[in-house]
Parts: C-alpha cells; sequence; structure tokens
C-alpha cells in the first residue's frame, strides 16, 4: 500500500511540475505550432512588411512574396503570414498587431469561406497563442462580431491552462519525428520562412489522386453560392477597423484545382459578383491555375506559386495600389 501512495505522491508531482514548466517548455520543445510563435514575434518587431498576407497552408503553397513584391509597383516589401489551418477566426488575431507602415493586408480565402459559418478556435490553438504570450486584452470578438473562443482563455486561470499538457509534449513527439523524415531546411522552411514557406515540393502519386478524385467526386458539378450574411458583415467590419488605422485590406479567393472540385461558370461568375457586392475590395483568382500546377487537391506547386504570383501583382497594378 506504501508503494502505491509513494507511486501516486510522485505521479502527482510530475503532472504538477509538467504543468507548471509548460510555458517554458512549449518555447524550448520543437512543435507544430512553432510558426504561430514565429509570426507573433514578427509582428511584434519594428520590421513589418508593406504587404501582410494571411491564410492557411494553401496561402503558403500558393504565393511567394518575393516574386509578389518584384511585379508590384514600387516593388514594396511583402510577407506570407499564412500557417497550417489558419482559420478566418485565427487571422483576426494577428489583425491588431498590424501597424500603419503596412499599407495592404491581404487576407485569403477558399470561395466556400463566404457560405460557411466562422468557427471559434480550438482550446489546441488558443493555448497556442496563449503560450506564445499573445496580448489578449484587445477584445477582438467585440471588434469584429466575431465568436473566437477568446472566453476559453478570459475565463480560465493558469493553471487551467496548463493543465492540458498533451498538446506540447505529443506536439514535439510528431514534429521529432517529422524532422528524421524529412531534411531539416524544410521543416525550418515552415516556421520561419517569411517569403515562401512552402514545404509541397512533389506531386502526389496517381494511385492518391484517384482517391482524392473519388473522395470530392467532382462528377457533380457546383453551380450557386449561397453567401453567409455574418461572413459578409465580418469583412465588412474587418476593412472598416484597417481603414481607420490607415490599412488598405484586400480580399483574395484561392484557385482551384478543377481534377478535384467541378465548379460551374455559373458558379465563379457568382462567385464574382458575390465579391462585387461585399463592400470589400476582393479579387478572384479562381481560374488562375490549370491541374498541372497543383500538387494535390488544393496546394500549388514552386512552378504554379509562380504564376499565381505574377497574376496576383498584375491584379494590384490594376486595381492602383501604390506602394
Amino acid at each position: 500500500m506504501k508503494q502505491y501512495a509513494t507511486a501516486l505522491c510522485i505521479a502527482t508531482l510530475i503532472f504538477t511540475l509538467a504543468s507548471l514548466l509548460q510555458p517554458s517548455l512549449f518555447k524550448i520543445l520543437p512543435s507544430d505550432f512553432s510558426r504561430t510563435s514565429f509570426l507573433l514575434k514578427t509582428l511584434n518587431s519594428d520590421k513589418l512588411p508593406e504587404v501582410a498576407i494571411f491564410g492557411n497552408s494553401i496561402a503558403m503553397s500558393c504565393i511567394d512574396a518575393s516574386t509578389l513584391s518584384h511585379h508590384v509597383i514600387g516593388n514594396p516589401s511583402c510577407y506570407n503570414l499564412a500557417s497550417n489551418g489558419q482559420l478566418l477566426s485565427e487571422s483576426c488575431l494577428y489583425y491588431p498587431m498590424i501597424k500603419p507602415s503596412t499599407k495592404l493586408v491581404i487576407q485569403m480565402v477558399r470561395s466556400s469561406y463566404l457560405e460557411e459559418p466562422l468557427q471559434p478556435l480550438s482550446k489546441a490553438t488558443l493555448r497556442n497563442f496563449y503560450f506564445s504570450e499573445y496580448n489578449f486584452e484587445e477584445n477582438i470578438e467585440d471588434l469584429f462580431h466575431i465568436n473566437v473562443g477568446l472566453g476559453y482563455i478570459q475565463n480560465s486561470s493558469s493553471l487551467k491552462l496548463n493543465y492540458d499538457q498533451r498538446g506540447t509534449f505529443v506536439n514535439a513527439f510528431n514534429k521529432g519525428c517529422k524532422n528524421l523524415i524529412k531534411p531539416s531546411k524544410i521543416i525550418h522552411n515552415i516556421d520561419e520562412n517569411l517569403i515562401f514557406p512552402s514545404v509541397y515540393e512533389h506531386k502526389v502519386i496517381d494511385t492518391k489522386l484517384e482517391i482524392l478524385i473519388q473522395d470530392h467526386n467532382p462528377e457533380n458539378p457546383i453551380y450557386d453560392i449561397t453567401i453567409n450574411p455574418q461572413v459578409q458583415d465580418y469583412f465588412i467590419n474587418v476593412k472598416n477597423y484597417f481603414k481607420s488605422k490607415g490599412v488598405e485590406f484586400l480580399m483574395v479567393v484561392y484557385p482551384y484545382n478543377a481534377l478535384l472540385d467541378n465548379y460551374t461558370p455559373a458558379y465563379k461568375k457568382q462567385v464574382k459578383q458575390a465579391l462585387e457586392d461585399y463592400k470589400v475590395p476582393a479579387i478572384s483568382l479562381m481560374d488562375t491555375l490549370i491541374p498541372e500546377d497543383f500538387v494535390d487537391d488544393w496546394h500549388v506547386s514552386k512552378d504554379g506559386a509562380q504564376k499565381l504570383s505574377i497574376s496576383l501583382a498584375k491584379h494590384l497594378n490594376k486595381m492602383g495600389y501604390a506602394f
């Protein structure tokens, strides 16, 4: 019995120490969330870009900020601040960190985002921002009229936030395994590359592509888009917020792989019309690329990214953005 009591005490001690040390361990151990910490550090610095690009892993793979800068009039400094799985409700956490030295914020979106309800962030994502020392004092939810899920942070004690160590330790293990499999240069590219943070170098094999085609069932054409009023109001609030800071805001719709999504001309026309009616500067790049420019269902090859970045630059020049 005494041995069980001793073991229980030791386990409790280890658990308590792990909880107390988690903020420190988070900064030391490798993690799939390391890029978020780096982006927050970048936005807290004095070296901010004139053009800031937000989005998920698709944006990471499809925008080469160097190519974009080279082809935009005035050659503005551009940063690709996209990250894996970055939802709109995550992108907006970065918005208050944008300073007037940034002239244009570009938010990359899927056309489906215009239809879907805005999603609150997971507890794991919120803890990631918390351990990265994000300033939660600004009430993002009131600012943009969006439910980000901040109640989890605001109503929790630091001990409670430290309680779940699984995210830190599991991510450290997963990242360690990835470091063994993939070249360190590629892993580093994800975490700290502000220009072209893409790791999608090779196309999926044909058998996997066939599975993707079956899963997406592109034989069923998509004719209509139904705009979600909540999302429309959100983007209007974002545009007005940046306008008050002297920063311009632009929404850009991702390209799509025609092998895996069957958007009809009627659908694409509706998307363009919806963007015109949005009261927010927006452009559609849906028709910019061909299937050969993709490595899988959404992510873009290096050559495809060059084409898309040049196309985006031409749109910016045509719209009269000056830097």
